[in-house]
């Protein structure tokens, strides 16, 4: 094993533990005015993942839309869509090798006052950080080993240190790009970033360039090591005039293709492009990233279920109910984690009931082939909520947690940017079509793959009947 796969973990004794959490909440409270109306959506109150994961999300659905408005097609034309003779959206999707143990200290320290954290505190923070060393203890030799560069990963103050160091990279990066840029493109949940933008036009594909050179550029500047390699570049463009532009920063290499950042005077940063990238859980992209996701999240599931299969398929120890507490608990949340953010789509919808139904029928032992019972029947009667029900009640729960907090933050936070408007939708429509319908649904039939935004026709007698319904 290589020296750099090795990390050392800053174990505290409990009292100096929590001194370092109490030094660290203070400082966290004296800089929320500074940092919340920035794109920084870790380790602070009212933000999650799913923060970051909405963002992202709406540009990969903005560049989607863009591109469908570009085709040549009756609706478009009926339209009279803008046509554009270059358009389209980048996004990168940066890998920083160790970053964490990468921070510079003297860089940090030495402004952590600047961020609004009084003095005293900074101070304290300082000391505790660059007067401690760690404790290699081997074959009985126990040696003092002093650090000089990084974060002490396990500090309670950590967290609070790595999104200062964030906050003064965007805050030296806004003086060299538009302010409004960074809080509109960049997105960092810890040290997963991503950078894109929307252009409709050359000059302002140009601008973008060089906006995603100067934020790695930068980045670089406060020793941070991007691996280009590892790092993932979504590109796509369309217009009458666009293919000449995109040879001009893409090339071939080793049978890939690489996005060329370059400006004058500087080194070449390449970076590999692809169709499809994993980003915090999910699986994002400028096409049909919704069911790409719900497809890695049914895998992950499954992956989830397998591993706990002794438990919760078997009949003694637990309870029927107790395994599908434990179901609710370690599966359904693999399963939608996420799902609800970046969309639901009706092909979706369907591959989540059925992946949810064949779970819950082995958990309860009610296999259709045995008993015959439709899926419905089946749960009902052992009282468990429905697939559909159990969706719409995550949707609903992440909507009340996402508008509730707004009470709680200040006026300029970011959060208040974000447009969580669509859970409205897809909560109405999952309780559309949790009405009750006509169909019998059976693990092996093919009413699994019913629509059932559709309502269910029932037989009629004559034509005259069919018209009067349809009609």
């Amino acid at each position: 094993m290589h020296p750099r796969a090795l990390r050392p973990l800053a174990l505290q004794e409990p009292l100096g533990k929590s001194v370092v959490g109490l030094l660290a909440s203070q400082a966290q409270v004296a800089m929320m005015p500074i940092i919340t109306p920035w794109p920084i959506w870790s380790y602070l109150p009212c933000r999650s993942t799913q923060d970051a994961l909405l963002r992202v999300t709406m540009h990969c659905r903005a560049i989607r839309t863009l591109l469908a408005g570009q085709r040549s097609t009756p609706f478009t034309r009926e339209q009279k869509a803008v046509r554009y003779k270059t358009a389209g959206g980048i996004g990168i999707f940066l890998d920083i090798e160790r970053a964490f143990d990468m921070v510079s200290r003297p860089q940090l320290f030495s402004k952590l006052i600047t961020l609004g954290i009084p003095e005293p505190v900074a101070c304290l923070l300082t000391h505790w950080h660059q007067d401690t060393c760690y404790h290699l203890f081997s074959h009985g030799v126990d040696e003092g080993i002093s650090v000089g560069r990084g974060l002490r990963q396990g500090c309670k103050a950590a967290p609070l240190l790595w999104n200062s160091y964030l906050l003064l990279f965007l805050q030296t990066l806004s003086d060299r790009v538009d302010r409004q840029w960074i809080q509109r493109c960049i997105n960092f949940y810890a040290d997963d970033g991503q950078i894109g933008d929307v252009f409709h036009s050359e000059f302002a594909f140009q601008e973008l360039i060089s906006n995603l050179y100067t934020t790695i550029e930068v980045l670089q500047e406060f020793g941070m090591t991007i691996n280009s390699s590892k790092c993932t570049a979504l590109v796509a463009m369309t217009g009458t005039s666009h293919r000449k532009l995109r040879q001009s920063i893409t090339a071939f290499r080793d049978g890939k293709e690489w996005l060329k950042l370059a400006t004058a005077d500087k080194p070449t940063i390449w970076i590999p492009v692809d169709r499809k990238v994993k980003y915090l859980g999910t699986v994002l992209s400028y096409h049909d990233f919704e069911n790409q996701t719900i497809m890695h999240r049914i895998q992950l599931s499954k992956i989830a279920f397998q591993r706990l299969s002794r438990w919760l398929k078997g009949r003694r120890g637990l309870s029927q109910d107790q395994r599908i507490q434990l179901w609710n608990t370690c599966v359904y949340p693999v399963l939608t984690y996420s799902v609800c953010t970046v969309g639901i789509t009706p092909l979706g919808t369907q591959k989540l009931q059925q992946t949810m139904y064949s779970m819950l029928r082995q958990i309860i032992g009610n296999h259709a082939y045995i008993t015959g019972q439709s899926h419905q029947t089946a749960l009902t009667r052992q009282g468990i909520d429905l697939p559909l029900t159990r969706l719409g009640q995550t949707a609903e729960r992440q909507l009340l947690s996402a508008t509730q907090r707004l009470w709680h933050v200040d006026l300029q936070d970011i959060v208040h940017t974000l447009d969580w408007s669509h859970l409205h939708d897809l909560i109405a429509h999952l309780r559309d079509l949790t009405l009750p319908v006509n169909c019998n649904l059976s693990l092996f039939s093919h009413a699994d793959c019913v629509d059932f935004a559709r309502p269910m026709l029932q037989p009629f007698d004559t034509i005259a009947h069919i018209l009067m319904a349809t009609a």
